[in-house]
C-alpha cells in the first residue's frame, strides 16, 4: 500500500494502521518497504486483525472493479509500481 503522507518513517519502521472505509474499521500493523520524502510510504501489512480481513478483501475488490489497482500496478498514476 502507498500512503500519502507528508510525515516521514525510517525503512523498516513498523507501525500501526487504522482507517475506515465504506467495508468499516481496518486495523494492521505494516512495514515501511519505501520512502518517498515528502510524498508517502510504500507499506506491508504484516498483521491484519482477524476481523477485519474480509473488510479488507472487500476493499481490494472495490478498488479493482473501479480500475484504481490497475493503475497502481501499472505506475499509470505518477509513482513507480513496486511489485509486493
Amino acid at each position: 500500500m502507498f500512503l500519502l503522507t507528508l510525515e516521514s518513517k525510517p525503512v523498516g519502521s513498523i507501525t500501526r494502521l487504522h482507517f475506515l472505509v465504506e467495508e468499516g474499521q481496518i486495523r494492521a500493523e505494516a512495514i515501511v518497504r519505501h520512502v518517498k520524502p515528502g510524498c508517502g510510504l510504500g507499506m506491508e501489512f504484516t498483521t491484519v486483525l482477524e476481523e477485519d480481513r474480509q473488510r479488507l478483501a472487500g476493499l481490494m475488490k472495490r478498488l479493482r472493479e473501479f480500475g484504481f489497482m490497475s493503475k497502481f500496478e501499472t505506475g499509470e498514476h505518477g509513482q513507480e509500481a513496486h511489485p509486493s
